[in-house]
């Protein structure tokens, strides 16, 4: 059950503070929704009615720093394979940043900063449907992250790089 003051990873907006459980009249009908308020983003409310169990099925719990550190140990030596034709690779990237699975997430930005490396060593650009889904794959991932281990957004990839070198020691 949500509670006020929760935290929850809410689909693409990452992650969000459930302000109220309010209801809104619309129309005749009166609609008890969730409040929720992006924690990296306070400008704008987002409204989930509490009957609408699609929408509130893109409410997930955020991972504990236990579980932060687990998943990057899980990591090692692992990667998406590229897909070369664009329109699969946009259709199965996309699919992953939908899916919430943070596994699935981290995986996707190590593909695509590699692929963008490996690009750029040889003199080649990196799609910019490409960049966009690493954009966004590391705004929901890193937000999370800096959330629940107290630091900032930006501080997240080398926060990795070193959990990831301790884990090879």
């Amino acid at each position: 059950m949500i509670q006020v003051n929760d935290t929850v990873l809410y689909g693409g907006q990452s992650v969000c503070t459930v302000t109220e459980i309010c209801e809104k009249k619309i129309g005749r009908e009166t609609v008890r929704y969730y409040a929720l308020k992006p924690v990296f983003d306070g400008k704008s409310t987002i409204f989930v009615p509490c009957g609408n169990e699609k929408l509130v099925g893109k409410m997930r719990r955020i991972l504990s720093a236990a579980e932060i550190r687990a998943l990057i140990d899980s990591l090692q030596n692992e990667s998406l394979d590229w897909i070369e034709d664009d329109a699969e690779r946009k259709e199965q990237y996309g699919a992953i940043l939908h899916s919430g699975d943070r596994k699935a997430l981290a995986l996707l930005i190590r593909t695509l900063y590699l692929h963008r490396q490996a690009l750029k060593a040889s003199g080649r650009k990196f799609h910019a449907a490409d960049e966009q889904i690493l954009e966004r794959a590391q705004k929901l991932l890193h937000e999370e992250f800096a959330y629940v281990l107290n630091i900032q957004p930006e501080e997240v990839p080398l926060f990795i790089t070193r959990q990831l070198e301790a884990t090879e020691k």
